[in-house]
C-alpha cells in the first residue's frame, strides 16, 4: 500500500508542476496586468524562470515532446494577451509582497536551472 501511495503522490506532483503551476502563472498575469504593470513584469520573469527550470528538469516523458514545446508557446500567447495596456504601478503592500515573492522565486529557479544544466 505504501508504494501505491508514493506513486499517486508522484503523479499528483508531476501534474501540479507541469499543468497547474503554468495555469496559475497565467491567471496571476491576467489579474495583475490590468492594474499593475510592474507586478505583471515580475510575474512574467518568474514564469520564464519556471519554464526554464521545467524544460531542464521536468518529467516530459509523461507528456511528450510536443507538450514541452507547446507550454512556452502558450505562456508567450498568454503574456501577449494579458499584457498591461497602460503603465501603472500599484503601491499597495499586497502588490509589493507579490513582486518580492516573484523576485525570490525567479532567483531560486534560475539557480536551480543552472544546477540542472550542470548536472
Amino acid at each position: 500500500m505504501k508504494g501505491f501511495a508514493k506513486r499517486r503522490l508522484r503523479v499528483l506532483r508531476i501534474l501540479v508542476m507541469h499543468l497547474m503551476l503554468p495555469v496559475w502563472f497565467i491567471v496571476l498575469m491576467a489579474t495583475a496586468g490590468r492594474e499593475d504593470s510592474s507586478t505583471w513584469l515580475m510575474l512574467m520573469i518568474a514564469s520564464v524562470a519556471y519554464l526554464a527550470f521545467l524544460s531542464m528538469a521536468g518529467a516530459w516523458s509523461w507528456f511528450g515532446v510536443y507538450a514541452q514545446k507547446a507550454l512556452p508557446l502558450a505562456m508567450l500567447a498568454a503574456a501577449f494577451v494579458t499584457r498591461p495596456r497602460i503603465l501603472a504601478i500599484n503601491t499597495s503592500p499586497q502588490a509589493a509582497e507579490l513582486r518580492l515573492m516573484c523576485v525570490a522565486l525567479s532567483a531560486g529557479l534560475f539557480v536551480m536551472t543552472i544546477i540542472a544544466l550542470a548536472g
